[in-house]
C-alpha cells in the first residue's frame, strides 16, 4: 500500500524514491511514462509533473540527463505506439460489432 502511494505521488516524493532506488529509479520513470501513455485507465499518474521535477534533478546533477531525455522519449514513443494499436484492434471490433 506504500508503494502504491509513493507510485501515485511521485512527483512529491521523487528524491526520497532516487535515494532508495538508486540507479532503478531510471526503470520506474519509465514504466510510469509509459504506462500513462499506453493505458487510458492509468491517466491519474503525475506524468506532466514528474517530467519537470527530473528537469530539476538532472540540473542539479542527482539524475543522467542524458540517460534520462532518451529513455522517457523511448517511454513515450512505446506508449503511444501501445496505444494505437489497442484503440485500432478494439475500434475495429467496438464500430463493426452490432
Amino acid at each position: 500500500m506504500q508503494f502504491l502511494q509513493m507510485l501515485l505521488h511521485l512527483d512529491q516524493d521523487l528524491s526520497a524514491a532516487v535515494s532508495a532506488f538508486g540507479p532503478m529509479i531510471y526503470l520506474l520513470l519509465f514504466a510510469i511514462v509509459f504506462c500513462e501513455m499506453a493505458f487510458i485507465p492509468l491517466f491519474f499518474l503525475p506524468g506532466d509533473p514528474l517530467l519537470f521535477i527530473c528537469g530539476s534533478f538532472c540540473a542539479i546533477g542527482t539524475l543522467n540527463i542524458f540517460v534520462l531525455v532518451p529513455l522517457l522519449i523511448a517511454a513515450a514513443i512505446a506508449g503511444s505506439v501501445i496505444n494505437y494499436w489497442s484503440g485500432r484492434v478494439v475500434g475495429n471490433r467496438a464500430y463493426t460489432h452490432d
